[in-house]
């Protein structure tokens, strides 16, 4: 878990149990955003906000760029990661439409 922007709401609600909860927010090499060789390249941990101010992804992808803007409030923009909005599989998965018009590829 790094921002747990809906694990903690759903623990909350007992919605979900886990035995577990690893917290990989301090992995800070798994947050970034670099141009390179004609690709993008963005970090799991990268937060929407993150997204949201960046010039690079404002300016090659810009569908990502202003769902980022769009995604919840500054509070969940500040802690939500894009790995978590896309792992969580929730159908409010704000960047993955995005992504896949951008014809986006996810590396595990």
């Amino acid at each position: 878990m790094a921002g747990g922007t809906n694990v903690i709401p759903d623990m909350r609600a007992k919605a979900i149990k886990p035995q577990a909860l690893i917290d990989i927010s301090h992995l800070k090499n798994h947050s970034y955003i670099k141009e390179e060789k004609k690709r993008i390249l963005i970090g799991s941990l990268t937060t929407i906000s993150d997204l949201a101010s960046s010039k690079v992804i404002g300016h090659y992808a810009p569908v990502l760029y202003e769902a980022a803007q769009q995604l919840g409030n500054p509070l969940v923009r500040n802690r939500a990661t894009i790995g978590g909005n896309l792992a969580d599989a929730s159908p409010a998965a704000d960047t993955a439409v995005p992504l896949l018009i951008l014809d986006a590829k996810v590396i595990a």
